[in-house]
């Protein structure tokens, strides 16, 4: 048989065997399978290249052989059918590479894969620009914001913050386009194919937007998610003064615990998948430490832990927890917390429920307090959450860490445009039904308490403080500090009250005595 006719056969056989493959397997089966299919190539090519070693060949069969050579291989060592012994003894590596090429190089392989380049069949999608061109353009500013969960002032500050980023080509759609896409997807109003019917483009370019417009976001992170400078905080300090705070004067913000769910349950494997598990929420998701003042602004934000995870694991590793002096400027400021947290000189926490009975009326009023002014951390979460409606079922499946980073990404860019808003002064105003609704979620989270003191044990017993650690008994004293302040308040103002009930009882009584 003459050799070009082999080399002719085994092509056409490897041909067919990936078609054949192609046709009934999907893309990730077909890449694995073309090693195999290389490997019985390489066997079959040794064997008829043995065979026809010896065989004397006609000029026209090897005229033939060198235009095949010529026309079908851009590489030097690709297998050529007149090559000497020496050739036919080269490694293994090498054949399977000359292999490739020669394969590469044939028209009716590069034929099958221009036909084959998407797995899935390219059936045409019914899709309309109308509502891009016609819809939007006319949106008033509530229905604009109903839309896009921003107001139009709001959406140009965005555009122009973001449109600067090089990410955005010049042969790409607007930033414009991929924003509005983006922000349809973060609220959690549409999925990717029904984004993509109203707006005219594919699913997968749905999806390389929302990427974008997150890369974009997540550039502007230190900008907008950082810790409140010397004069943020004496602002905030002087807002707590006017609303009857001055007992919490020291505070510099409000920390809580959180979770993200997915939609899907992650493909991590079992064993990886059950970390992300949360008991209590019975959803996969993603853990998350929330730091925010008393504006709603996040002023410290750290995602590092899978759903199973409690708040204090997860604080105790964050840079608040680890290099406080970096964070608190004097010995006086502090974060409040719930019963989640441990207490410490940094972290004010309520006093745990005891056992049996009631905790003294002092602790009671203490931890009324304190909750009324700790509770703007869920306020926050719960504003960032409604806004952004997709954060309660992110709409990433995690099958690799690449797919983790995609939704960390997508959380850090909402958080981003959550704090761009309330500089902005784009307030969300969700209805109470619908705030109470997400903020029951988050006081069902687990209140593991992991602190030294509970609320059924005498302060002053001895052998109590002894097993206290030094940043435990430095954070017990300061509570008692301000459990004191909180009563001292409370009798003042009683005393007030009730000079003002006799001064009033006084005047009816002079009325009266007049008449």
């Amino acid at each position: 048989m003459p050799r070009t006719s082999v080399r002719k056969e085994l092509i056409d056989w490897y041909i067919d065997q990936l078609t054949t493959e192609l046709n009934r397997t999907t893309g990730e089966q077909f890449l694995k399978y073309i090693p195999r299919t290389l490997e019985a190539y390489v066997k079959l090519h040794d064997k008829y290249t043995k065979r026809l070693e010896n065989t004397p060949t006609d000029t026209e069969d090897t005229e033939n052989d060198e235009n095949v050579e010529n026309n079908h291989q851009p590489a030097p060592s690709s297998i050529s059918s007149s090559s000497s012994s020496s050739s036919s003894s080269s490694s293994s590596s090498s054949s399977c590479q000359s292999i490739i090429l020669t394969v590469l190089a044939n028209e009716k392989f590069l034929d099958l894969i221009k036909s084959e380049r998407y797995i899935a069949p390219r059936l045409p999608v019914p899709r309309t620009q109308d509502f891009y061109l016609n819809v939007v353009p006319n949106l008033d500013n509530d229905r604009f914001r109903q839309n896009f969960r921003v107001n139009p002032d709001a959406f140009a500050f965005i555009l122009q913050k973001i449109s600067t980023n090089p990410v955005f080509g010049d042969r790409q759609g607007s930033a414009e386009l991929q924003l509005k896409i983006a922000l349809r997807r973060f609220g959690g109003l549409d999925d990717v194919s029904q984004i993509a019917q109203k707006f005219g483009i594919g699913e997968g370019t749905v999806v390389l937007y929302t990427q974008r417009v997150a890369g974009a976001l997540m550039e502007l992170w230190s900008e907008y998610v950082r810790w409140p400078t010397v004069e943020e905080q004496a602002a905030m300090k002087a807002r707590l003064r006017q609303k009857d705070f001055a007992v919490w004067e020291d505070c510099v913000g409000f920390i809580d615990g959180t979770m993200f769910p997915f939609a899907t349950r992650p493909a991590f494997g079992k064993e990886d998948a059950r970390n992300y598990y949360n008991m209590r929420k019975h959803a996969y998701g993603q853990h998350a430490t929330v730091v925010c003042d008393d504006q709603n602004r996040i002023t410290h934000f750290t995602s590092l832990f899978p759903g199973s995870v409690s708040d204090q694991r997860a604080f105790r590793v964050t840079d608040l927890f680890q290099k406080p002096e970096e964070f608190f400027k004097n010995q006086y400021q502090y974060l409040l917390g719930d019963k989640g947290y441990a207490l410490n000189e940094r972290l004010i926490i309520p006093f745990k429920q005891p056992r049996s009975g009631k905790p003294p009326k002092e602790q009671r009023r203490f931890n009324w307090k304190l909750s009324s002014l700790r509770v703007k951390a869920e306020h926050t979460i719960g504003i960032l959450k409604l806004r952004f409606r997709s954060l309660q079922r992110l709409p990433v499946r995690l099958v690799s860490q690449e797919k983790l980073s995609e939704a960390l990404r997508w959380i850090g860019a909402c958080v981003v445009l959550h704090n761009m808003l309330v500089d902005f002064r784009d307030e969300w105003e969700p209805t109470t039904e619908m705030l109470e609704e997400v903020l029951k979620e988050e006081r069902e989270r687990d209140e593991e308490y992991l602190g030294a003191i509970d609320g059924s044990v005498q302060v002053e017993n001895p052998g109590l403080l002894a097993r206290m650690s030094k940043d435990e008994r430095r954070g017990h004293t300061r509570r008692l500090a301000l459990m004191q302040r909180v009563m001292d308040e409370d009798e003042a103002f009683d005393e007030e009250m009730a000079m003002l009930v006799g001064s009033n009882a006084g005047k009816n009584a002079r009325k009266r005595k007049r008449k």
